[in-house]
């Protein structure tokens, strides 16, 4: 009696601790050889890993918790190639996933979840335009800075191929007005002007103002679903993308996007890191008179009351070091020491142009591109252009950039620091090296963090300008 007690007591704990798992998603991959899956969720304009998961004895992956994860977008992702594929958790989170690897797209299917049954018949329309969309993506990458005018038209072929894709899915998911599928399908829209003649420019540009006007109708930045899926993060980074003509429209488009950003409640810090995030990045260099915007005047004007007041000062800060350093101002100057031990400024020379090269003596990178930098000096030495270059090595490595500069057989001016070379760094906001700077003639900041080609065409262009102006 006391056993048969014993194991009804066992089997009731089991079935308890069964209970509650109120999350079981199993995952059958045929193919998959490895026994690591990676359970991870969307959050922040990012995939965030939550976990591995590792292959049962079933041979399936079972994702379970004892707690319903917050409704949104996860992904599943494979080792080791990093393909992965993505679901969907509504309040529903018990069903099963089946698919194949490699391929894991071609016959995905999910049984006991309508939502998934759903979303996976609109991941099949993306996964037939995927290959076509990936071509125009990398070359709008590869052509944005060579030739943005045809970046600019493959972005529109980009956007009229997304749009054929939501109303194929819209097919789908209009019959669940209710359903996060649609809801990430109508997020996914861009706004459709009237029908207008695109040679015609006034037409183009009604059109243009249009979708300006109307690009974040379909988003609702206060809704966690959207909060956990990339669609807002998309919508955002698609509205900069179309508003870098000049420094003045994209801090309009900066503020536009915070009008919305700042109504969403809860979740407007975590939009707005998102956008911090964007435009602190060194590409394209017009970011940076937005991301110096959105610090002063949110940051430092006290509307991101969620910001630690140590954080906050610290943004400030870097904004106005950036600020300094922006395309226009004049450049900092540095009393650096030549290979003798005069003192001399970085910037005394009356050249049409300026280059100063910031960069170790013991940098692969620096090494790599000095023999460049000699061939680009000598290319225009007779052509009133002037290499400076700055050693950013500190202490006693400074009498070592002088060895260097002596083993290159330098011809330019080369200046170090016996006390502080890492002072260059810090004036010039510099966390890595090496970087280049164009300064015009008044010692004006023309161009920045310029690569050695970029630097020739720049370079090129002006002393054009000065023939054209003869």
């Amino acid at each position: 009696m006391r056993l048969i007690l014993f194991l009804a007591t066992l089997f009731f704990f089991v079935d308890e601790v069964k209970s509650t798992n109120i999350v079981d998603v199993q995952i059958d991959v045929a193919g998959y050889k490895k026994d690591t899956i990676i359970f991870g969720s969307y959050f922040g304009g990012e995939r965030k890993e939550i976990h591995p998961v590792i292959r049962s004895n079933d041979g399936k992956f079972h994702i379970t918790s004892g707690k319903l994860f917050p409704e949104g977008m996860y992904y599943v992702q494979f080792l080791p190639n990093g393909d992965y594929f993505e679901f969907i958790f509504d309040s529903d989170q018990q069903f099963v996933i089946t698919t194949t690897y490699p391929g894991i797209l071609d016959k995905i299917k999910c049984s006991g979840s309508a939502e998934n049954e759903l979303f996976f018949q609109c991941v099949s329309i993306i996964n037939v335009n995927r290959s076509d969309a990936d071509k125009k993506i990398k070359m709008i990458g590869l052509l944005q800075f060579r030739d943005p005018e045809r970046a600019k038209e493959l972005q529109r072929e980009l956007d009229m191929l997304n749009e054929t894709v939501v109303q194929q899915q819209s097919y789908f998911t209009q019959r669940y007005p209710n359903s996060i599928s649609h809801k990430y399908v109508v997020a996914s829209s861009l706004p459709v002007p009237d029908e207008y003649n695109f040679q015609d420019t006034i037409e183009r540009k009604k059109a243009d103002q249009y979708v300006r006007t109307h690009y974040f109708d379909n988003i609702d930045f206060n809704d966690g679903q959207l909060l956990r899926s990339p669609y807002p993060y998309n919508m955002i980074q698609g509205y900069l993308n179309m508003n870098l003509d000049s420094p003045d429209q994209l801090i309009a488009a900066v503020d536009h996007i915070m009008k919305f950003i700042m109504r969403a409640n809860d979740n407007k810090k975590v939009y707005f890191a998102f956008l911090a995030r964007l435009l602190s990045s060194d590409r394209p260099k017009i970011l940076e008179y937005a991301h110096v915007h959105l610090l002063l005047s949110y940051v430092q004007g006290g509307k991101t009351p969620w910001i630690s007041k140590a954080d906050s000062t610290q943004l400030v800060s870097l904004a106005i070091q950036k600020e300094k350093l922006l395309v226009g101002k004049p450049s900092p100057d540095l009393i650096f020491e030549t290979k003798d031990g005069t003192k001399k400024s970085i910037l005394a020379n009356d050249a049409r142009l300026t280059v100063l090269y910031f960069g170790d003596y013991n940098c692969d990178a620096c090494q790599e591109g000095f023999s460049g930098l000699l061939e680009f000096s000598d290319y225009f030495k007779d052509k009133n252009v002037k290499v400076v270059g700055i050693c950013t090595n500190g202490g006693d490595e400074y009498k070592k950039c002088f060895k260097y500069a002596e083993a290159f057989h330098v011809s330019f001016d080369f200046l170090a620091d016996p006390v502080n070379g890492r002072k260059a760094k810090e004036i010039f906001n510099l966390p890595d090296t090496p970087v280049l700077f164009l300064l015009d003639k008044d010692k004006t900041i023309l161009a920045k963090r310029l690569a050695l080609p970029e630097l020739y065409k720049i370079v090129s262009k002006e002393l054009e300008k000065d023939k054209s102006n003869e």
